[in-house]
């Protein structure tokens, strides 16, 4: 799968990054069925390399955690874009244990079971940077002892889902 849309905050700031990007190949209409976006809206887009948000991510991942749903799925992706990620943190294996009750782990399932108050549009990485970001925050306040790394240093994570093309 190739990067055609990212979102991704730095913990303690309010503002979200979100990008559209030109993938080196055409987006599969089964990919557009999901996501909603189409080689119109990026025709004039960079590519993620060439954009701005490349090296600036790159920077942050020297230094700060991953934080997504599936990171192991976002690591690749943006492995696969160029990027070395370092460490990551996955919100669906830390709720499988802070909410081993949930019958789903799926992010859009956690928002409604845990009724999650946000509004975001779902597999949009910008709606996914919305609830993964309640969804963090409920989590740790369920099992705070799942998180004592990250207790004192909340600037250290940053949360990054993606909108992929295949």
């Amino acid at each position: 799968p190739r990067l055609v849309s990212l979102a991704y905050s730095i913990e303690g700031e309010s503002m979200i990054n979100y990008g559209l990007f030109k993938p080196p190949k055409p987006i599969e209409h089964e990919a557009s069925s999901a996501n909603h976006i189409t080689d119109e809206m990026v025709k004039n887009a960079p590519s993620f390399q060439t954009s701005p948000d490349f090296q600036k991510l790159q920077t942050l991942l020297d230094t700060h955690t991953l934080v997504a749903h599936y990171a192991i799925f976002d690591a690749k992706v943006l492995q696969n874009e160029g990027l070395n990620v370092k460490k990551v943190l996955c919100t669906c294996e830390l709720a499988k244990r802070a909410v081993p009750q949930a019958s789903n782990f799926k992010l859009q399932y956690l928002r409604y079971f845990l009724s999650l108050n946000c509004e975001a549009t779902a597999h949009n990485s910008l709606g996914d940077v919305i609830v993964l970001k309640a969804l963090f925050k409920r989590l740790t306040e369920l099992s705070p002892h799942l998180f004592p790394q990250y207790a004192p240093t909340p600037a250290s994570q940053i949360r990054i889902p993606t909108t992929l093309t295949a």
